[in-house]
């Protein structure tokens, strides 16, 4: 049977559970606060020039899409992507990495970068932060509070999600694909190359695999060895998927829907 390409395509066992209401000036990146089981959300916001930048905001909401505080933060500049380690929430924005106390909101210091786009954070066991820079292309390594180019240029393109996935990073670039640094030497391997689009978003399922989101509004569940699974397709009506959230032991998928500035609630198969 022929797919409706005007619909969006949800594989066998994959199940839309809710949209919020419109809340987030382009909403781009989800995260899960596991302790108090709510999430945050950045407004990058770059499309609406009656808000100056450094107007904008990140918001939080209930894990079932209800908004709690539509701008908990205010004050950065089209911020990207976070991650939360021990009480306080790691925001990249067009200058730097900025570090907000989670439980307050109050901004405790904005690192400056040697990156022209700072977009993605990742974190590894030791507490070293990892943003990529999609314009240089390049990862920045941050070690107590200290900034370096830790590596550039080819085979990245357009660096943009990352994720510590064992002993390597993975990066996902703007060719469709995802390449390995091994953290200790740096040496680079190709994950997997999809057919097309933007990776923007990489999380572990739980289960051993990499769930990989394309801008373009795909994810795809892809094991170790590189086999890719299309479980949700929504480039067809033309919807935008961002840096998304998995919350692996209740199986839910929250994915941030860009401009239109929703986040989408789904269930993945057991």
């Amino acid at each position: 049977m022929a797919r409706d390409m005007e619909a969006v395509y949800l594989a066998p066992g994959v199940m839309q559970l809710f949209e919020s209401p419109r809340f987030a000036a382009t909403a781009e990146s989800v995260l899960h606060d596991a302790e108090n089981h709510e999430l945050f959300v950045t407004g990058y916001d770059a499309y609406r020039r009656e808000n100056a930048a450094g107007g904008q905001v990140i918001a939080k909401l209930t894990c079932d899409g209800q908004v709690i505080d539509k701008a908990w933060h205010r004050g950065l500049r089209q911020p990207t992507g976070l991650v939360l380690h021990e009480g306080v929430l790691h925001v990249a924005d067009r200058q730097g990495l900025v570090r907000i106390d989670a439980k307050t909101g109050e901004m405790i210091e904005r690192i400056s970068l040697p990156a022209r786009f700072p977009n993605d954070v990742a974190i590894d066991g030791a507490g070293t932060l990892y943003v990529s820079d999609s314009a240089g292309p390049g990862v920045v390594r941050v070690r107590d509070g200290k900034a370096e180019t830790w590596f550039s240029g080819p085979p990245l393109v357009g660096a943009n999600a990352m994720l510590v996935f064992g002993d390597e990073l993975l990066v996902g670039n703007a060719d469709g694909c995802v390449r390995a640094a091994n953290l200790e030497s740096g040496a680079l391997r190709t994950f997997v190359c999809l057919p097309n689009g933007t990776i923007d978003g990489l999380h572990p399922d739980g289960e051993g695999n990499v769930l990989v989101m394309e801008w373009e509004g795909r994810l795809y569940r892809v094991t170790p060895e590189g086999e890719a699974t299309l479980l949700i397709d929504a480039s067809g009506p033309g919807r935008h998927f961002c840096d998304f959230e998995y919350v692996a032991d209740e199986h839910l998928l929250l994915v941030p829907t860009f401009t239109d500035d929703t986040v989408i609630g789904y269930r993945l198969s057991e």
